[in-house]
């Protein structure tokens, strides 16, 4: 499934979808980046929702794929 081009991932989506990438959990990733849960939800919600992602993994895949996230090994 192609992305959306009429709805990029922000800058904290891309951020949030490569920390899944590098093994974070959502709790992990809301106390790195200083918000709740709930906010990390949200913009993980969001960005499935842009890329057609039935999953979290599936989102990082589709990520990779269009080369919106920098390749990088796993934290």
């Amino acid at each position: 499934m192609q992305p959306d081009p009429s709805w990029p991932l922000t800058a904290r989506e891309r951020q949030v979808i490569g920390l899944y990438a590098d093994g974070l959990t959502r709790p992990e990733i809301a106390k790195m980046l200083g918000v709740t849960f709930h906010t990390v939800r949200e913009h993980t919600d969001n960005a499935r929702a842009k890329l057609g992602a039935s999953t979290i993994a599936h989102a990082v895949a589709i990520c990779y794929q269009h080369n919106l996230l920098d390749r990088r090994l796993a934290a």
